[in-house]
């Protein structure tokens, strides 16, 4: 059985891009989980990606499809289908992924140029489970903060048992729509003025 999916190019590229940065590393050898995860909820269509420690999923909205098969992309190929693809596609270029289920393999094709990627990973979690569906939403307060910020909270470098060095744990503490408190190591704090507060 083969799926053919038709991407807008610059979808397929944010979809890789976006997913790409919460699959596992090389480094810890977890073939299943270094990998994008392309997943079906009927005719909705996710790239999925998980480290064991964050779980990401992302809805494309662009796309036209025969038959609906998951697979899995390595992220060194999902590396080079991002590069394939220029940083500003035109509007109207399109890139497909044909996906062999048979085979293994997955052709991703943009301009002429076409990557084989190899599918066959090892078996990915059953994630659904973790993500909350839609009535959890009515019973919990959504705060929004500019992701600028918390990118600069990831730079920071702390003091943590005498040694300095960043990657320690953000500790976030919510109270409604105030500003929320932030810590990270031992000393350093901060605060972040939520955008708005949504209901």
């Amino acid at each position: 059985m083969s799926t053919t999916i038709t991407f807008k190019a610059g979808e397929l590229k944010r979809l890789l891009a976006n997913a790409a940065l919460f699959a596992a590393p090389a480094k810890d050898y977890l073939p299943a989980l270094e990998v994008v995860r392309f997943d079906w909820d009927g005719d909705h269509l996710f790239a999925v990606a998980t480290n064991r420690y964050v779980l990401s999923w992302e809805e494309s909205f662009t796309f036209e499809a025969e038959c609906r098969e998951s697979f899995s992309v390595n992220t060194a190929d999902a590396k080079k289908i991002i590069a394939m693809i220029p940083a500003s596609p035109r509007p109207d270029a399109v890139a497909t992924v044909e996906y062999d289920s048979e085979s293994g393999w997955a052709l991703f094709t943009f301009g002429g140029n076409t990557i084989k990627a190899n599918t066959e990973h090892g078996e990915f979690p059953k994630y659904r489970r973790l993500i909350p569906g839609d009535d959890a939403k009515a019973e919990v307060d959504t705060i929004v903060i500019g992701a600028q910020w918390l990118t600069l909270l990831a730079k920071v470098k702390c003091a943590w048992k005498g040694l300095t060095h960043g990657g320690q744990p953000v500790r976030f503490q919510f109270n409604g729509s105030k500003p929320v408190g932030v810590s990270i190591g031992e000393h350093f704090k901060a605060i972040v003025i939520p955008i708005k507060n949504v209901g």
